[in-house]
């Protein structure tokens, strides 16, 4: 782990709300190295976009963070209190989130926009932001960057808005870059449009990249690594490859027949049975037991230990003693 950049620690979070406290996230590991492209792959509900959230430092308010660590650079950032080190490190992760509407306000226009999350991000004058905000757009495969800046969100295609998000993700010239399901409200031609600008940006700017998808066919296309997440936890990590090739974990395996083989005619799809577990209650087993068809005695009553091959993690007692 000697090029450990980002490394999170037995994270468990919690969202209180007024009927019900929500463990989003129950002790996850991960671990990501600089420059590498890292997918988190699970249905919904799993805890993805809580664990790149606490990862951005913008969690909600009623998230409270129980237990563990995100070791950013070799600083905890989930304690550490100082502004000017916060700043840095906000600046120096950018976040593309599925709906661009969540990024930019609809009274006012992109340049505004840019223009204030830069002074405010890079201390720059007005003038200098515009400036960055135009390369940034341009970067993005934009063109009529003027038009553009003068728009108002609404006055953008869902395409083009999602670029100038990106946009201005890079414009804070950051050395991480989230993407949450970037592509979900996107026709299919965009969608592959955003995912290879997304994957020739990595490249141009070496930026890390953390994708969250529920699609292992774009885990495929974009990443290196790909973390499987199910209630909470990470239970099966790995390279991609190795990963789709020979999967270890029985969600995993599930996730795989579920997904259409277009060249076997009249293939039927093959869904995981059951649901998720209520994210309100606590388990003492495998969170995976009830829906799993390799379930021993030990999954109901014990949690899984977390087993290394090499490069790969599972969670998982089939692999006790392996």
């Amino acid at each position: 782990m000697n090029n450990t950049f980002i490394a999170i620690r037995d994270l468990v979070i919690n969202y209180y709300t007024f009927g019900a406290v929500i463990k989003a996230l129950r002790g996850v590991d991960l671990y990501v190295d600089r420059g590498e492209a890292t997918c988190i792959v699970g249905e919904s509900g799993s805890g993805k976009s809580t664990l790149v959230q606490a990862l951005a430092l913008i969690l909600p308010k009623n998230a409270v963070v129980e237990q563990g660590s995100i070791i950013y650079e070799g600083i905890d950032i989930l304690r550490n209190n100082n502004p000017s080190i916060l700043s840095k490190i906000r600046r120096e992760i950018g976040i593309v989130f599925q709906d661009p509407a969540t990024t930019f306000n609809p009274l006012f226009t992109i340049k505004q926009q840019f223009v204030d999350v830069l002074i405010d991000v890079l201390r720059v004058t007005p003038k200098e932001a515009i400036e960055i905000s135009k390369e940034a757009l341009k970067s993005a495969r934009l063109i009529e960057v003027d038009r553009i800046l003068n728009s108002y969100p609404h006055e953008l295609s869902g395409g083009m808005l999602q670029r100038a998000s990106i946009a201005l993700a890079l414009a804070k010239k950051p050395k991480v870059l989230i993407a949450d399901e970037p592509t979900t409200n996107l026709d299919v031609t965009t969608q592959a449009e955003i995912l290879n600008l997304i994957k020739m940006l990595k490249k141009e700017y070496n930026l890390t990249l953390i994708m969250v998808t529920h699609n292992l066919g774009i885990a495929k296309h974009m990443c290196d690594k790909v973390a499987v997440m199910y209630a909470g936890s990470i239970v099966e990590e790995g390279p991609i490859e190795e990963v789709l090739k020979n999967p270890l974990h029985p969600y995993t395996r599930g996730l795989l027949r579920a997904i259409p083989k277009l060249s076997v005619a009249g293939d039927s799809l093959t869904p995981v049975q059951g649901s998720s577990p209520d994210p309100r209650e606590d388990f003492k087993g495998c969170s995976y037991h009830s829906r799993c068809d390799s379930s021993k005695p030990v999954c109901t009553i014990q949690k899984p230990p977390r087993i290394a091959f090499n490069k790969r993690i599972v969670l998982c007692h089939l692999y006790r003693g392996s």
